[in-house]
């Protein structure tokens, strides 16, 4: 895997105390929306972390569907 290819990888720069910036798979952020993969970093690593720390983080997404209705015209 090649951490610096621009055709499998996305900066996304942010403006918080510890964390500059993260590298995203794009694969991943076409599954979640980056705001809402933010939003969990923030709450489930970021607060783990001290600024200049490298830090890896493996996200496995699981779907689940409680309940749902289609309508057929």
């Amino acid at each position: 895997m090649n951490i610096l290819s621009p055709d499998a990888f996305e900066l996304i720069e942010l403006e918080d105390e510890k964390v500059e910036a993260i590298v995203v798979n794009k694969q991943l952020l076409s599954r979640i929306p980056g705001e809402k993969l933010i939003s969990v970093l923030h709450e489930k690593v970021f607060p783990y972390i001290s600024r200049g720390e490298m830090v890896r983080v493996d996200v496995n997404i699981r779907t689940s569907v409680d309940e749902f209705e289609i309508n057929i015209s």
